[in-house]
């Protein structure tokens, strides 16, 4: 059906193919990949018999090396796999976190809550420079991997919680990890649930950094912010030169209550 090539700065390479259905000749597919080319350092499969590409419900198998590869970026090291994220521009995603960092200038009294982390990049980047970090997704893999990640970067500030983020980010969870006094958002190019925007209003950390892909979700949700933020600063990343596509970042600074 389709075939995807996940690489890193590294030199690290994936190879995930996904097939339509089970047969013999998927193993001749894969032994002339791996035997064509030497440099490939992990090969994946996917049988998927449903109607769509996604593969987020299907069951990931390992035909050779490991089911990860290693991205080193900004001093940490970060395990990718197959279902989990990485921005793929390695060279301007550090240009994004350093932006990120310089925007939110967390310090060592802060809890990160770092919403809809991913494999946990840039809470564990700014991990040293706050108290706590607290990372939340929905991708299960996803949580795995930043939990995986946290302890091959020997980090002892993070915890991770996989889950919707509706349904996790709630009342309860904030009194047992503890209020965030800033927040970083980087949600999927569908934005950010509306109930999700409401807890964070309600929980006013003085600083969020939202960054965003999709520059029509963004300015929808931003709207809402306005009740309790205001926009201090924002710039674009360009991630994909030549392209329509780039990364907005924006610092929500809270008003001042008179």
């Amino acid at each position: 059906r389709n075939l995807i090539i996940k690489t890193t700065s590294t030199k690290n390479i994936m190879v995930l193919v996904q097939f339509g259905y089970q047969s013999d000749f998927i193993y001749e597919v894969l032994n002339f990949l791996k035997n064509s080319f030497k440099n490939i350092n992990s090969i994946v499969y996917v049988i998927n018999l449903k109607s769509n590409d996604s593969i987020y419900d299907q069951d990931i198998n390992l035909f050779y090396g490991k089911d990860y590869i290693i991205e080193k970026i900004c001093g940490l090291s970060f395990k990718i796999s197959a279902k989990t994220f990485f921005q793929t521009n390695s060279t301007q995603a550090k240009q994004l976190f350093y932006l990120v960092k310089k925007f939110l200038e967390p310090n060592k009294e802060d809890i990160l809550y770092d919403l809809y982390t991913g494999i946990g990049t840039i809470g564990q980047i700014l991990s040293k420079n706050v108290k706590k970090v607290v990372g939340i997704d929905i991708v299960e893999d996803s949580i795995k991997y930043a939990t995986e990640n946290s302890k091959l970067n020997n980090l002892s500030n993070t915890k991770y919680f996989a889950g919707d983020m509706k349904n996790v980010f709630t009342t309860q969870f904030i009194e047992e990890n503890g209020k965030p006094s800033v927040s970083i958002v980087n949600p999927p190019r569908e934005g950010i649930d509306k109930k999700v925007i409401e807890k964070i209003i309600d929980i006013q950390p003085k600083k969020i950094v939202y960054v965003s892909c999709n520059s029509s979700t963004l300015a929808r949700d931003l709207v809402i912010f306005e009740k309790k933020y205001e926009i201090s600063k924002l710039q674009t990343v360009d991630m994909f030169p030549h392209t329509s596509h780039v990364e907005n970042v924006v610092l929500l600074k809270k008003l001042i209550d008179v």
